[in-house]
């Protein structure tokens, strides 16, 4: 794919769904969506199954329910987890610090070219590995 294309991970649809700061720059993707020249979002289904379970946890199973029932109509791409994402994503939490699910996150948007999506600041460790949205925070004006 292309730099049009971007990957949503954990943190970008939980400021999403709370409605926090940077929010409003992933409504204007979602919007977007409608538009035949948008750009492709993605999203891997590690990323999706997190969301629900942080929900879950946090709030309970019926809004995770809602959320999960949000998401999965959102005009995105989920993206199956095979073995090269799988062995990718080893690959990538082996020689850094980031989480196993970011680490999925991080690859699918290489394995796509694509620009990810997040508000996570652990993920500034890997600015240089792939092209990076920021939703919220200090970066927001660098991008």
């Amino acid at each position: 794919m292309n730099t049009d294309t971007f990957v949503l991970d954990v943190s970008a649809v939980l400021t999403y769904i709370a409605g926090e700061q940077g929010s409003d720059r992933l409504e204007q993707l979602l919007v977007g969506q409608k538009d035949s020249t948008s750009p492709a979002l993605l999203m891997d289904c590690i990323s999706l199954s997190e969301v629900y379970s942080v929900v879950r946890r946090e709030v309970s199973e019926e809004k995770a329910n809602q959320v999960l029932a949000l998401v999965k109509n959102w005009d995105i791409k989920f993206i199956p987890v095979d073995e090269v994402i799988a062995l990718l994503a080893v690959r990538i939490q082996s020689i850094s610090s980031i989480s196993s699910v970011d680490a999925y996150s991080l690859a699918t948007a290489q394995l796509f070219g694509a620009t990810l999506v997040t508000t996570n600041p652990q993920l500034r460790r890997i600015e240089d590995w792939t092209k990076i949205l920021w939703l919220a925070g200090p970066q927001t004006d660098q991008n």
